[in-house]
């Protein structure tokens, strides 16, 4: 995501607001503005509690500069879980996600999403990881956002946000446990094999230093038995500022990994989250994100989010269209004066011919001027094929035929294949044994009387056999 966009944090407490400026090179914070949700919650519109909370936030930062935004909000409003399918096509996983999830939720006006896996819980089945949340709030959210023209381009849970920001900066260790402590939740994720598997949520107290090492190992636990790998993880802690102190929890948890060989070692990694880091790591691996702003909420839907570039395309392909057709025809008109041209000039023509019949509509003068013709020639006598006499003799076939056998001599060592008679030209085909025998059979044609010219057109030598081959023109 290039240019300026806006990232909310929504929390029990209120909204955070940054907006942040991305370039080639950087990504900078410019403003900040936080709005206290509880201090702006009307319990009779509680769904309007996210726009009261941006109109305060409008006043303390530029909203409309940005045009896409990032909403972070918390694992406490999502359920987790994991489910086994038998086929790996998003397409279908998609279809039967409500049915399946149906039982588990408290409600069915849910946004669903997933993450494929590639171990498996269940053997020849697809595992892949579930988050679901309210229909209601995703809607609340987004229409709040396209109140100043901004298109939510990501709703994710942040402390899973984290997880997979994480887990793209440590890719040379896959196997994590990560512990995101925000003020009101903790998250914790699985990563095996670099990719989020599991996911536990829990609301934060006081005293959570026991529970949190219980549920590590119960998390642990259950995914070495179902799986049947023997992985070893390591163990990240991310804790948010305003989150309680974690002295005594490290403590806890550095105990818990000293007694089992769950984990490779007995210390535990600390991270600081950046927000700024977090939304670019997560816009560049959109594979593994939990995002909840799809259809009908967001930019999921391909026409909503290029809208501009489609309708531009429709446009150009529209005028396109246009030029093609007047081109056709313009084709079309031209050819049109072509072929009144044409019959412009055989009705001409047949005018001057035959000056005492006259066209009538709908008849071709080409074929009225061969129909005259015709009739003409039957009136004297004559055929349509009729030709003057001195330049091409009706000779009958049967005289060709004649001439030929009759002026070959027998001992004569040649053989004629083909014959072609087509008016006044004999063309004939066929072997004989020398060049020699060619000439004289040439010379023998040219004593016949009907034969005006013998032209000889090939002799050439035959591959085997020893044969000549050749072919002559006789004009008569």
């Amino acid at each position: 995501m290039a240019g300026r966009y806006l990232l909310l944090n929504i929390t029990a407490h209120g909204i955070d607001a940054t907006t942040v400026e991305r370039t080639f090179s950087k990504t900078r914070q410019k403003e900040y503005a936080f709005a206290p949700l509880d201090a702006l919650q009307d319990p009779l519109e509680d769904a309007s509690r996210y726009q009261q909370a941006l109109t305060v936030i409008a006043t303390q930062i530029d909203l409309t500069a940005s045009a896409e935004a990032v909403v972070f909000i918390s694992s406490q409003d999502v359920c987790f879980r994991n489910l086994s399918l038998p086929f790996t096509s998003p397409g279908k996983i998609f279809q039967v996600l409500p049915f399946e999830l149906a039982p588990y939720l408290p409600g069915n006006d849910y946004v669903s999403a997933f993450v494929s896996q590639d171990v498996c819980f269940v053997q020849n089945q697809q595992l892949i990881l579930t988050a679901s949340v309210a229909a209601s709030m995703v809607s609340d959210i987004t229409a709040c956002l396209e109140a100043y023209k901004i298109r939510p381009g990501l709703i994710t849970p942040r402390g899973y946000a984290l997880a997979v920001s994480y887990m793209e900066t440590r890719k040379k260790t896959p196997d994590h446990i990560f512990i995101h402590l925000g003020p009101n939740d903790i998250t914790f994720v699985l990563i095996a094999g670099s990719k989020p598997v599991m996911v536990r949520a829990l609301a934060a107290s006081d005293r959570m230093d026991d529970l949190v090492a219980e549920t590590v190992f119960h998390m642990v636990t259950g995914f070495r038995q179902k799986s049947g790998l023997d992985t070893r993880f390591d163990l990240c802690l991310a804790p948010e500022q305003g989150s309680a102190d974690t002295t005594e929890m490290t403590r806890k948890l550095t105990q818990m990994m000293s007694q089992h060989a769950f984990f490779r070692t007995d210390t535990i990694t600390a991270m600081a989250p950046d927000t700024g880091a977090i939304s670019d790591i997560l816009f560049q691996t959109p594979r593994l994100v939990l995002n909840f702003s799809q259809k009908p909420y967001g930019p999921g839907a391909f026409f909503h989010k290029f809208r501009s570039e489609i309708l531009a395309t429709g446009v150009m392909g529209a005028i396109i269209f246009a030029l093609l057709v007047f081109s056709l025809y313009q084709n079309i008109v031209g050819l049109e004066k072509q072929i009144a041209a044409i019959r412009d000039t055989s009705a001409g023509l047949y005018q001057k011919t035959f000056p005492q019949n006259e066209i009538l509509p709908g008849h071709s003068p080409l074929l009225l001027m061969q129909a005259r013709v015709k009739q003409a020639l039957q009136q004297k006598g004559g055929t349509n094929r009729s030709r003057d006499m001195n330049q091409t003799p009706d000779i009958a076939a049967i005289d060709v035929l004649y001439e030929l056998s009759s002026r070959i001599p027998s001992d004569m060592n040649a053989q004629l294949s083909r014959l072609l008679f087509n008016h006044g030209q004999v063309t004939i085909s066929g072997n004989t044994d020398s060049f020699n025998t060619v000439d004289r059979l040439k010379n023998v044609l040219e004593t016949s009387d009907i034969f005006k010219t013998v032209t000889i057109n090939t002799a050439d030598a035959g591959k085997t056999d020893d044969k000549i081959f050749f072919q002559f023109n006789i004009s008569l």
